[in-house]
């Protein structure tokens, strides 16, 4: 392929990386206003509940123009407890708990196949993994994090010159997780800090954190190992 073809299918491709990332950052920093909101807002409405209580008993107590005026405050705090309802309604983070994403094989064999037109690197797969297997990952974010793994191992000066991509199945505390590996035969010193922002492989920690699960870099027998571990959906 001519260099300008590689290099506008390399641009292609790190555009739908990029996308993703995108999206992921979004609900990282969603998820850290949401946490900051229920604190607040359990804060609040602990106060707003005792004034409710306190003007109800007052109402009671009270009779005439002092008896409206109490009536008045107890339906602000009625109306501020159905407000900051909704508010930590609003702000609950994405359950993925009963969610079953995309199936892994055929999501992540279509991705290496997209890669491969924008790269010289020899890819060698491996899949030991039924092809109906699906963890919490989108079709997506299990795209985002094949390319960014094959994309950032052939490119630059310490670029592989080898990489196996290997999706397997293993127990992690008793429970089935996917382990998606990327051995590439290069430097640890230059791997060991890209899934650290702003590294080139930031969106494969953020899709395996998004789907309940990890990624690490090691030094491995044959190489360097990118490792994703997703736990499978039940």
């Amino acid at each position: 392929m001519e260099p300008a073809a590689l290099l506008q299918a390399r641009l292609e491709l790190l555009a739908r990386v990029r996308a993703v990332e995108l999206a992921l950052t979004r609900q990282e920093h969603a998820r850290a206003a949401a946490a900051l909101v229920r604190g607040r807002s359990h804060e609040l409405g602990n106060q707003v509940q005792i004034v409710r209580l306190a003007s109800i008993e007052l109402e009671r107590r009270m009779a005439g123009e002092q008896a409206e005026l109490i009536g008045d405050l107890r339906q602000a705090a009625e109306a501020a407890n159905t407000a900051l309802a909704g508010l930590l309604a609003a702000a609950r983070p994405e359950d993925r708990s009963g969610y079953a994403g995309a199936p892994v094989t055929p999501a992540v064999l279509a991705a290496i196949e997209r890669a491969r037109s924008a790269t010289t690197l020899a890819v060698e797969v491996r899949v030991d993994l039924a092809e109906d297997v699906r963890t919490r990952a989108t079709a997506e974010e299990l795209e985002a994090a094949v390319l960014a793994a094959v994309l950032d191992a052939g490119h630059g000066p310490a670029a592989a010159t080898r990489l196996q991509l290997w999706v397997r199945q293993r127990q992690i505390e008793k429970r089935p997780w996917v382990e998606l590996l990327a051995i590439a035969d290069r430097a640890y010193r230059v791997v060991a800090s890209l899934l650290d922002p702003p590294g080139a492989l930031h969106v494969v920690r953020l899709a395996a954190q998004a789907a309940g699960g990890d990624a690490s870099v090691s030094e491995g027998r044959d190489g360097v190992e990118l490792a994703v571990e997703l736990p499978i959906a039940t």
